[in-house]
């Protein structure tokens, strides 16, 4: 019985720290995968969110102006991914926002190409960030009574995006995000020399995921 409890002891003792760094490894392998297991990935990805976006541009609104160096509003993004092997890859992304100041308020549409690099990480969890350029569409909207105007302005924005991930599934899972947009246009005339026309703004998103 002693030498039966002795060599189970001895076996314990080689055969543990050989556990151990097994599931060491399978620990590094799932915090960091490689290339190969990358393949394994969802390569097309989906995303709709919506949340709360600070526009911190200095607005001027109403007649006489008042001035505004920062104003809460409503988001809603929506985008497509397809990420590579290697998890870079190419997106394409959309983003509406609204920002009402009493009787006026401010719309603005965003749409363009980007450049995305995304990897996966412990378990289901993953992260994202896109680079991207496009066209941004700035409407002015006015309703006092019965009465009701829009003027919209074209121009050119740039996006920097960063989010997380979790697959609940194979096929869907929830995210969280956050955006910078800038849209600038052409200058109006009764703006200040050393101003320009353009709005900036950053939002903290949540939303869907849909992977195939």
């Amino acid at each position: 019985m002693k030498r039966t409890l002795l060599i189970i002891f001895l076996l314990g003792l080689f055969l543990g720290p050989t556990t151990v760094s097994a599931q060491s490894d399978g620990t590094r392998r799932k915090l960091f995968p490689s290339r190969s297991q990358l393949a394994d990935q969802p390569h097309n990805v989906f995303k709709v969110n919506v949340g709360p976006a600070l526009m911190f541009s200095k607005m001027y609104v109403g007649v006489p102006p008042t001035t505004y160096h920062h104003r809460w509003g409503f988001d809603l993004t929506g985008d497509y991914q397809h990420i590579w092997d290697h998890g870079f890859g190419l997106g394409i992304n959309y983003a509406f926002n609204h920002t009402s100041f009493g009787s006026e308020g401010f719309s603005l549409h965003y749409v363009g190409p980007s450049a995305v690099y995304a990897r996966r990480l412990v378990g289901g969890l993953g992260f994202d960030v896109s680079l991207g350029i496009g066209y941004g569409r700035f409407v002015e909207e006015t309703h006092y009574r019965k009465y009701r105007s829009a003027l919209a302005r074209d121009g050119f924005g740039s996006m920097l995006q960063a989010g997380l991930d979790y697959l609940i599934t194979e096929n869907f899972g929830v995210g969280v995000e956050t955006n910078l947009l800038t849209v600038r246009c052409s200058k109006v005339d009764d703006l200040p020399d050393d101003a320009s026309f353009g709005v900036r703004r950053f939002n903290i998103l949540a939303g869907l995921r849909v992977y195939f």
